[in-house]
């Protein structure tokens, strides 16, 4: 799934809702998280 299409699937109708919601979550936009978290399997 892309990043959006898994926002759609928990009920947000618009990318850029969704990615506000995450960075207020999280503190990064979810292609920043998902850089992190990749970052940090490969450790």
């Amino acid at each position: 799934y892309s990043f959006f299409g898994l926002a759609q699937k928990a009920g947000f109708h618009s990318k850029s809702v969704f990615i506000s919601s995450f960075k207020a979550q999280t503190g990064q936009t979810p292609t920043a998280f998902a850089a992190s978290m990749r970052k940090l399997i490969q450790v």
